[in-house]
């Protein structure tokens, strides 16, 4: 990727990095994840672009069956209710930072983590790291 190039990222993908601690689907999978964040990370202002497809986390993920994901209605139900209660749109572009920013005051810290992972097999990982913030 490069410095300016925009990130496509699943919008539920904005709570999942906020909260990942280095277990996953498969060892590609926590590889590639700990890639990703590494690289938005160590750049707060690096854009991405709000995308409810497959993107640069599914793509090692065992449940991406060729850039289709095997619980699709799952995580686009998650997905629209990122969007929605970030007030944000497929498409948008935002900095990685302003996504985390958001993320953390519309959802994590209201206490709306269940309201919009209520399926996730990782949530209690995440609500557990939520309440120390």
């Amino acid at each position: 990727m490069g410095c300016s190039e925009a990130v496509a990222l699943r919008p539920h993908h904005g709570l999942c990095a906020q909260f990942f601690e280095g277990k996953g689907y498969s060892e590609g999978f926590v590889k590639n994840m700990t890639a990703v964040l590494q690289d938005l990370g160590g750049d707060p202002s690096r854009p991405v672009r709000l995308w409810c497809e497959a993107d640069v986390i599914c793509a090692h993920c065992p449940h991406n069956c060729k850039g289709t994901c095997e619980s699709g209605q799952k995580v686009r139900a998650y997905d629209t209710a990122v969007l929605r209660l970030c007030a944000l749109r497929e498409g948008d572009l935002l900095s990685w930072g302003e996504y985390c920013i958001r993320v953390t005051e519309r959802i994590i810290l209201p206490g709306r983590l269940r309201q919009v992972c209520g399926g996730c097999e990782w949530l209690a990982i995440c609500e557990g790291k939520a309440v120390n913030r």
